[in-house]
């Protein structure tokens, strides 16, 4: 019957009677979905429909609706998003292993490569104290910007099982992984443009090992990766 999407009541379109409705206007022999059930991790009631057969007859501002709605699936139900993301990860037992290696590597190979700058500016005596003093003051506000959202990790919040196993309790908004890597790498794109953007990329990568990894939802990399970005653009108003 093609793809299907949550409807929430706050549509005031998803009641049985106006779906049966719509079922008599559709010439298309098709059995509409319309159990009616609750969301895992949400008090929101809703309703199933399946889109295709009756996007001729919805209204525009329905289908604008029903498209954003769309966006919020993966929120609302996130075990959903994960279990299918692994389930596809899981066809290719390569991908596991590089999620794995990755998210632990990167992260190494970002400090290491910021130590190396730093040591490279200094003895050659260039400008690196907004190099030591941006990047150390935006991770002390960082992090103690997600002890006070203290925000819950996909695993902590619904039926997950994580690829990376992990203890920690909270802190998942920003990720700091990304932000370190993305603001070191703005770091390093100061000083040599073509590797700064390879180590951008890297950045980025890391962001969906973190959440394949399920250590992370989508938005907490997100944040992470413009917060690194505008820390570190901080850099380009003093020369080198």
């Amino acid at each position: 019957m093609g793809k299907s999407f949550r409807v929430q009541t706050r549509y005031q379109i998803a009641g049985p009677a106006h779906v049966a409705n719509i079922g008599r206007k559709c010439p298309i022999d098709t059995n509409l979905l319309c159990d009616e059930n609750f969301t895992s991790k949400s008090s929101h009631r809703g309703f199933l429909l399946s889109y295709q057969p009756l996007a001729p007859f919805l209204s525009e501002s329905f289908r604008i609706k029903a498209r954003h709605d769309i966006m919020g699936v993966m929120m609302e139900n996130y075990d959903l998003f994960y279990n299918r993301l692994m389930k596809t990860l899981k066809t290719y037992p390569f991908a596991i292993a590089l999620i794995k290696s990755a998210n632990r590597l990167i992260s190494k190979l970002m400090a290491a490569v910021y130590l190396i700058l730093l040591a490279y500016l200094f003895f050659n005596q260039k400008n690196w104290f907004p190099f030591l003093l941006f990047p150390g003051v935006s991770f002390c506000l960082m992090t103690i910007l997600r002890k006070v959202l203290n925000q819950p990790r996909p695993y902590e919040t619904w039926a997950i099982e994580p690829l990376i196993l992990k203890e920690t309790r909270g802190h998942s908004m920003p990720s700091r992984h990304v932000f370190s890597a993305t603001l070191i790498s703005i770091c390093v794109l100061r000083v040599h443009l073509l590797l700064g953007l390879c180590l951008l990329v890297l950045s980025a990568f890391l962001g969906f090992c973190r959440i394949a990894a399920g250590l992370h939802y989508p938005k907490d990399v997100l944040v992470g990766f413009f917060l690194g970005l505008f820390s570190g653009c901080l850099l380009f108003a003093f020369p080198f």
